[in-house]
């Protein structure tokens, strides 16, 4: 086996064990979870969304939620942090409603231009031991794809949301960023 097979070999193995850690028990600090991914089906539920894509999963209205299971050990102050596009024209901009389940609710607002990636931090709320957090989602405006003459889909989206991570606890204190001796 060349050098090249073995370390394809390698690195499928360890996407393998990740996924297979990820999908046993729920979405652990520090992992991410990709909603591209048909595998990923095992830890959330996106009612209101279209299956997986390339790009991840898109709203297929103006409500939807996500349901996703988190380790027990992850439960905490724990932020998820969500990567997305919201769908925006070149005239028409986008607002985003998004809380985590009795949380505050986020507001972001996005100025009309071209499509890019952007990240929310969204607190996990009122999550229980029981480890099963629900982000829901009202998307300001939905955009058809066809009438707007981009391309066939017929589908009223309004945002694809790529991945969501659970991030480490975020604690006070004082970061040193030298420490001079004298």
């Amino acid at each position: 086996m060349s050098v090249e097979g073995l370390l394809r070999t390698i690195r499928n193995v360890v996407s393998t064990d990740r996924a297979t850690s990820t999908h046993s028990s729920g979405l652990r600090i520090g992992q991410t979870l990709h909603l591209s991914d048909p595998d990923a089906d095992r830890l959330l539920r996106v009612p209101g969304s279209s299956g997986p894509t390339a790009g991840g999963r898109w709203t297929d209205g103006d409500t939807g939620s996500i349901d996703l299971k988190l380790a027990p050990e992850s439960v905490g102050i724990c932020p998820l942090r969500l990567r997305m596009m919201p769908f925006v024209t070149q005239t028409d901009g986008q607002t985003l409603r998004l809380r985590c389940g009795k949380g505050e609710e986020r507001v972001e607002r996005f100025s009309p231009g071209a499509f890019a990636w952007t990240t929310v931090d969204l607190p996990l709320g009122d999550v229980q031991a029981d480890a099963l957090a629900r982000i829901q989602i009202r998307v300001g405006r939905t955009f058809v794809p066809s009438k707007l003459a981009l391309r066939s889909d017929s589908r009223a989206l309004g945002l694809l949301i790529r991945q969501i991570e659970l991030l480490a606890e975020r604690r006070l204190g004082i970061v040193l960023h030298r420490l001079e001796f004298i």
